[in-house]
Parts: structure tokens; C-alpha cells; sequence
């Protein structure tokens, strides 16, 4: 699985075989790790997330919005992946968009 346009396979250069298909929006929480020292400019501390995609694949992302005690969280922990403009821009000054991890309205 790949993320983004490709004309060969990298394992075995195959041009025929590629389809494109939609990764889910939402998936659970497999694991995470609480992120205290980062870049200049980056606000810590953060909760780095790996999640299992609903129908397979597996997305890593900043967790947002996350409860006041963190180890609250738990494998299985259903979450949302969101998109965002973020404040940088690229040289003609277009906003970047990133997508972000947040956990879904319970029912």
C-alpha cells in the first residue's frame, strides 16, 4: 500500500498491476507515545499516534484534543482523522494542510 500517485510498483516495478482505493477516515488506536521535547516552534508536549484504518492500512498522526490525564487512553480507542490549514506556506503562499488524529463523539 502507497500513499499518493505512483507508476511502478517499488518491489517489483510492475506498472500494471497498481489500482488506486480509498483509505478510511477512522480507525482504533493501536499505539501512542507522549512526545516532550520536539523541533523549535513545536508546542509540547504531544501525543504521537498509530491507528489501524478501518479496511486495512495504518496512518500515523498527531492526536488532538485529548483528555486532561493521557494515560486514560487506551488500545482500541476510536479516532477520526481530520484535516487542517496549519500556519505555514509554500513559496506562492498557499496554506499548508496536514491531517491530525482526534477521537470520535461517543454515541
Amino acid at each position: 500500500m502507497l500513499l499518493g500517485a505512483r507508476r511502478a510498483c517499488p518491489a517489483c516495478c510492475a506498472r500494471e498491476s497498481l489500482e488506486e482505493f480509498q483509505l478510511a477516515m477512522a480507525g482504533s488506536l493501536r499505539s501512542f507515545t507522549i512526545v516532550h521535547r520536539s523541533y523549535p516552534g513545536v508546542q509540547t508536549p504531544f501525543i504521537a499516534a498509530i491507528v489501524d484504518l478501518d479496511g486495512g492500512g495504518v496512518l500515523k498522526g498527531t492526536l488532538r484534543n485529548f483528555p486532561a490525564d493521557p494515560m486514560r487512553l487506551s488500545r482500541g480507542l476510536r479516532l477520526r482523522v481530520q484535516f487542517a490549514p496549519t500556519d505555514q506556506r509554500d513559496r506562492e503562499g498557499r496554506t499548508f494542510v496536514c491531517h491530525h488524529l482526534e477521537a470520535e463523539p461517543a454515541v
